[in-house]
């Protein structure tokens, strides 16, 4: 019963104390590390399973989490309050995209994809977020990347 009251206690704790866990996390890196570890190890079996009986439920979570990214990562960079593009002002999200401002996005996207040429973008956002958004990027609509890159190609 004592134990019943004390995991109780915890939970409570832990839902009224949020930062204590961050502030945990962030001072025992290795710990949390190896902790997620063990746990991988421990239940990847159930993992994969799960994810095959509920492919479709891990799609959609998958495709919202990076959205919630993208979103985040673009409010970020706007310029003004509403998220749209640096140049044009153009303002449905599907189109916008994070642009390099000094043009140094396919070194940086090898060196994020360990030397392949591509890196998908809910890692690219995460990537942003993790390093507290460094500066050296925009936001841009496609069209207005694709003229920026041609420009610097040498077609006007």
């Amino acid at each position: 019963k004592d134990k019943e009251k004390q995991k109780e206690y915890n939970k409570k704790w832990r839902v009224e104390n949020p930062e204590y866990k961050k502030e945990w996390r962030k001072n025992n890196k290795d710990k949390e590390k190896e902790y997620r570890r063990r746990s991988w190890d421990k239940n990847k079996e159930k993992e994969y399973a799960y994810r095959k009986e509920n492919s479709d439920k891990v799609k959609e979570w998958s495709k919202k989490y990076s959205q919630r990214l993208k979103y985040k990562v673009l409010s970020h960079y706007s310029k003004k309050e509403d998220i749209e593009c640096g140049e044009c002002g153009f303002f449905d999200v599907r189109a916008l995209h994070i642009d390099h401002i000094n043009n140094n996005g396919s070194e940086e996207r090898k060196r994020l994809s360990n030397g392949l040429r591509t890196c998908g973008s809910t890692k690219f956002y995460r990537f942003l977020i993790k390093n507290n958004f460094p500066e050296g990027y925009q936001v841009l609509c496609a069209n207005c990347n694709e003229i920026k890159e041609m420009k610097r190609r040498g077609y006007e």
